[in-house]
């Protein structure tokens, strides 16, 4: 043992306590082995729990995905929703627009027949107001025309008279 004091004696001169135990853990075999099947353990305790967390990180985003389809699928819902509703509304306004257009159409039409109505009855009432301003009275107009009409008859017998000799011939 005398050679094991002295290697130990000549260690200590080189190094510390803490050296020295440092040391022997390493050259340790059973300690080192250890060490490593915890690390190997670990290792693969460490990689089973990346998958198992790589797993469950791709069902949230195939969860995601879903909502997110899903929300894609009630936007565009939304939007198909609201599209009908303006082309309703569209629709509607148009409706109204072609009755406005109608009434007012009728309305004019109204409102020109009777302005023409009453210019032709202002015209009328203009004529016959001025007649009887040009002649004396109403009396002395009807022997005129009375008149007027007993020199057409004289002519159209004499007309008559005409026509009789002629038809019968030369005479």
């Amino acid at each position: 043992m005398a050679t094991f004091s002295q290697s130990l004696k000549a260690l200590r001169r080189h190094f510390s306590w803490t050296e020295l135990i440092i040391l022997a853990a390493l050259l340790t075999p059973s300690f080192a082995f250890s060490q490593t099947v915890r690390q190997s353990s670990s290792t693969e305790e460490r990689l089973i729990r990346l998958e198992e967390g790589q797993n469950a990180i791709e069902k949230r985003l195939d969860d995601t995905n879903k909502r997110i389809g899903d929300l894609n699928a009630s936007i565009n819902g939304r939007f198909d929703d609201t599209n009908r509703r303006i082309d309703d509304l569209r629709a509607e306004m148009s409706n109204r627009f072609d009755d406005l257009r109608f009434w007012l159409g009728l309305i004019t039409t109204a409102v020109f027949a009777a302005l023409a109505g009453l210019f032709g009855l202002w015209l009328y009432l203009i004529r016959n107001l001025r007649q009887p301003a040009s002649g004396v009275n109403g009396r002395a107009v009807a022997e005129q025309r009375h008149t007027e009409f007993e020199e057409m008859q004289k002519r159209l017998a004499a007309l008559e008279i005409q026509l009789k000799q002629m038809q019968s011939g030369p005479a």
